[in-house]
């Protein structure tokens, strides 16, 4: 398998994986939020805790991230079953997930969570990186197939 092919498998695959404990880590926090009225996603909150207004948009991202995860995971989905509407889906779903990434960050940096917790939002943040380069490959990978339909 060409290099290009082997990083674009590599990519999906660390996309699905990280949409998946994502989508579980979402599962947890709901039930917890459910049973304690309280948010423990994705990292520990600000001292001073979550304030209702914050509470509100988290509860939020992580709808709009669940729904994000299941496009995400068809897309995988397509890809491993050579599906020709995959490029697209992917280029969609990596899209969806890097802007709620941006999102979740500027809606939780301003309440001091991430300077209570470095660490575990750093380490969050790293995790979504690889989303970033899959979405320049699949962009890539569109316009090629674009250029050849249009030619």
């Amino acid at each position: 398998m060409r290099s290009t092919g082997r990083l674009l498998k590599i990519l999906i695959y660390w996309f699905g994986l990280i949409q998946v404990l994502h989508l579980m880590v979402l599962i947890r926090a709901g039930f917890i939020y459910l049973n304690q009225h309280t948010i423990v996603f994705p990292a520990a909150p600000p001292v001073l805790g979550w304030t209702d207004q914050s509470m509100h948009f988290l509860l939020a991202m992580g709808i709009v991230d669940s729904l994000i995860i299941v496009c995400s995971l068809i897309a995988v989905f397509g890809f491993q079953t050579g599906k020709s509407w995959f490029p697209l889906s992917g280029l969609c779903a990596s899209g969806a997930s890097i802007v709620t990434a941006l999102v979740f960050a500027l809606g939780t940096i301003p309440s001091t969570a991430w300077q209570a917790n470095p660490w575990a939002y750093a380490i969050i943040s790293i995790l979504f990186v690889p989303h970033i380069f899959l979405f320049m490959k699949l962009y890539a990978l569109l316009s090629h197939q674009l250029q050849k339909v249009s030619r």
